[in-house]
């Protein structure tokens, strides 16, 4: 669902697959260093590893510099970034603002 969505906002899936790749491995390399843990488009940030706000603050840090953008103050809720699938969402979103 999310892939047509971007898709259809001019992201090529090549360009979503990536981002998916960069976040995944970013969420394994900062959340999960253990590789306890199965990362998919759909892995829950807060259910399936425990982030906490520190974690999730330091993610979203990590997030701007890797893709050189900065997210609106008003949308760093953790909902809004729940999953591999809605930060790829969020970081197209911030990269079509600028």
């Amino acid at each position: 669902m999310y892939n047509l969505i971007l898709q259809q906002e001019g992201l090529s899936m090549a360009e979503i697959n990536d981002i998916k790749t960069k976040v995944i491995s970013i969420i394994k390399k900062e959340i999960d260093p253990d590789n306890m843990y199965e990362i998919n488009s759909e892995s829950k940030l807060d259910e399936d590893f425990g982030i906490n706000s520190m974690q999730f603050m330091k993610l979203i840090t990590i997030l701007e510099t890797e893709f050189n953008i900065e997210f609106m103050n008003d949308a760093l809720l953790l909902t809004n970034f729940q999953t591999v699938n809605k930060i790829v969402k969020n970081i197209e979103k911030e990269r079509s603002r600028n």
